[in-house]
């Protein structure tokens, strides 16, 4: 059994490291939730959601965009505290922890599928090109019609007249 963050029994050692994965974390507590200790199921919800936060920020941040967030994800710091008690309905408390680590894979996922610079924060070809010093048009030049002098067409004589 783990208990507040020590090794008991024979439970994966994934539990313990502050460097493992929180996804696997995650879905190996879900697993084992009886074996874990109210203390460590709730960091390990604590985890999950500080990861689920920041890569929702990135994400926003990335796309340039609002997306609607799952509505569990409101519900999880009651699921945490709910964890941190002896008592908590383990089936509850390993679906939660469960669809958290299905969110951050997910979240994850579409971070991996953006290009290295989002399309949104890319500048257009002019931009670029301006802001590399190349001028395509002279901002002095003379729009037709401005400034110029205006030759009336005059019918031409031809030489037999």
């Amino acid at each position: 059994m783990i208990s507040d963050g020590k090794m008991l029994g024979n439970t994966c050692d994934v539990l313990m490291t502050h460097d493992a994965d929180i996804i696997i974390a995650l879905e190996t507590a879900a697993n084992t939730t009886i074996e874990v200790g109210p203390a460590e199921r709730r960091r390990l919800l604590m985890e999950g959601m500080n990861e689920a936060t920041l890569l929702e920020a990135r994400l926003r941040n990335a796309v340039n965009a609002d997306f609607e967030r799952p509505d569990f994800l409101d519900d999880m710091t009651a699921l945490i505290e709910m964890a941190a008690n002896p008592n908590a309905v383990e089936i509850l408390v390993a679906a939660g922890m469960s669809m958290l680590a299905s969110e951050i894979e997910r979240m994850r996922g579409l971070l991996d599928s953006l290009p290295p610079t989002s399309v949104a924060a890319q500048p257009t070809l002019a931009e670029a090109l301006e802001e590399e010093g190349f001028r395509p048009f002279h901002r002095d030049r003379k729009v037709i019609g401005q400034g110029r002098v205006r030759r009336s067409l005059k019918p031409r004589k031809h030489a037999a007249d």
